[in-house]
């Protein structure tokens, strides 16, 4: 995972596997963000190979942590695997999920 930081805002890319052995690191950092003060957090998930249960439930929660801090989170260019995981769980919807789209072109 690397945060790229802009002003107020940040972008976390995740590379790889989000499941059962990575979901608390990915979580813990979404997490480390909101409690800096960011007050957006995209979660870029274009260079995930792998999306599980455990991924989607730590996006579900990192979601619901961001609103109670008012800290505006979405995921972005989601690859073709997390998509499809993503739309299948209905999580797609909830989590704001935006193709090619970055902060500045309006959150």
């Amino acid at each position: 995972m690397m945060p790229m930081l802009d002003g107020a805002g940040c972008r976390l890319v995740v590379v790889g596997e989000i499941d059962g052995l990575t979901a608390s690191a990915f979580a813990s950092a979404l997490v480390d963000l909101f409690e800096a003060g960011t007050r957006f957090v995209e979660v870029d998930l274009s260079e995930v190979t792998f999306l599980g249960c455990a991924g989607v439930t730590a996006l579900v929660e990192a979601k619901a942590t961001a609103s109670t801090r008012g800290v505006l989170m979405r995921v972005i260019d989601p690859s073709e695997p997390a998509g499809r995981v993503l739309r299948l769980t209905g999580a797609e919807a909830h989590l704001r999920t935006a193709a090619g789209q970055s902060a500045d072109s309006g959150v």
